[in-house]
């Protein structure tokens, strides 16, 4: 109504901006600035003069519902953002994820076979551009096609299943090089091959790696399997990336990725944290004990004992392995045994007759109030 005497201001993350006549004041109106639920800031305007009182103080409701309107707009053009970003940060960690690969890796357009995507160790010494696969692994001008080269393109896309064939490659120095190709189907909505993912792998080192990891795995697998612990593993953010299982009420897949500490009771969330902090800042093992609340409202006590995992030869920590064993038993007992004792001597304390207890010289330990009484008197 009054634009020559309005201000606005906008605080969101942490950032203010405002007109340059802003100046705090009682006649203003504000809204809450809402991302995905959770409030991300406010926006607010104002007149530096009062005016005559209207809808809602001196504004009018039209001018609430354009404040409204503008901060949805906001939240709706925050969480874009966010989400390009997200998507953005996700690209280039796919392809920081690809290019630490030592072997090549690829994605080829079924049409033409040219390589979509290819991370370093693909591109080594190929100049930039437009390449097919097989100019690209093997220099020639047409797709591989002899018994001796058979084509993984023209496999996956009969079959549109995954596959593998042996092939001969030429090295960054132009030596043949055996290797085994891997590949796999990329399909649209109405499940056409549109494009394979590839990977080749030196025949002799994947073997023995596969060979190392498949007893390192199988090792894993029978410690983690048979134990009547929870074992997980922490990265150092203390988020979950391994657990052998799960409490009553949630699934191995709901542990992935969350923190550790953010499962426990919401009253302890800062004292677990702050124990799996030291023993990563240390490198000490540490103890401690939790309580959960399973769906069916029982309480399980767990003892937890964390361990640092470490780089071989080396002192740096990478994150902690965690077993946390379940000794509701062992609490359950305790505190019967705790009631049943401060039963017994609540019974000793009311008892009309006079009692003592003995050690094993004869002396005196403890007598109740009936026995100290009679005594008094004696």
């Amino acid at each position: 109504q009054y634009p020559e005497v309005t201000w606005a201001r906008i605080l969101v993350e942490g950032q203010e901006y405002s007109t340059r006549n802003f100046e705090q004041g009682p006649w203003q109106q504000s809204a809450d600035i809402v991302v995905r639920g959770q409030k991300y800031g406010t926006i607010q305007v104002g007149y530096l003069q009062e005016k005559l009182p209207r809808d809602e103080g001196p504004f009018l409701k039209e001018e609430r519902k354009l404040l409204t309107t503008i901060a949805k707009r906001l939240g709706e053009i925050i969480e874009r953002t966010h989400a390009q970003q997200r998507i953005l940060q996700q690209n280039q960690f796919l392809q920081t994820v690809l290019d630490s690969l030592a072997y090549p890796f690829y994605v080829v357009n079924v049409e033409d076979y040219t390589v979509k995507v290819a991370n370093r160790a693909a591109q080594e010494g190929q100049q930039r551009g437009d390449l097919t696969c097989f100019a690209l692994l093997h220099g020639r001008n047409q797709p591989c096609e002899s018994a001796d080269h058979p084509c993984p393109l023209q496999e996956v896309l009969r079959t549109k299943e995954p596959t593998v064939v042996e092939h001969v490659h030429l090295d960054r120095h132009g030596n043949n090089q055996h290797v085994e190709i891997h590949g796999f189907p990329i399909s649209d909505s109405k499940g056409n091959v549109v494009q394979m993912i590839e990977y080749a792998l030196d025949t002799t080192e994947r073997w023995e790696a596969d060979m190392a990891l498949r007893e390192s795995e199988s090792r894993w697998r029978s410690l983690t399997q048979t134990s009547p612990d929870h074992i997980l593993m922490l990265d150092t953010d203390l988020t979950i990336q391994f657990a052998n299982y799960a409490s009553p009420g949630l699934t191995i897949d709901e542990l992935i990725g969350n923190p550790l500490y953010t499962l426990v009771d919401e009253s302890r969330q800062s004292e677990v944290k702050a124990i799996l902090e030291e023993v990563l800042r240390t490198g000490v093992p540490a103890r401690y004990e939790t309580v959960y609340a399973s769906p069916d409202d029982d309480d399980i006590y767990y003892e937890s004992h964390v361990a640092p995992r470490m780089l071989p030869d080396t002192d740096q920590v990478v994150g902690l392995t965690l077993s946390a064993r379940d000794i509701t038993e062992r609490k359950v007992a305790e505190q019967a045994l705790s009631e049943s004792e401060a039963k017994l001597r609540a019974l000793f304390e009311i008892l009309p007759i006079g009692l003592s207890v003995l050690d094993e010289t004869r002396n005196i330990q403890l007598t109740n109030p009936a026995l100290e009484l009679s005594l008094i008197h004696i």
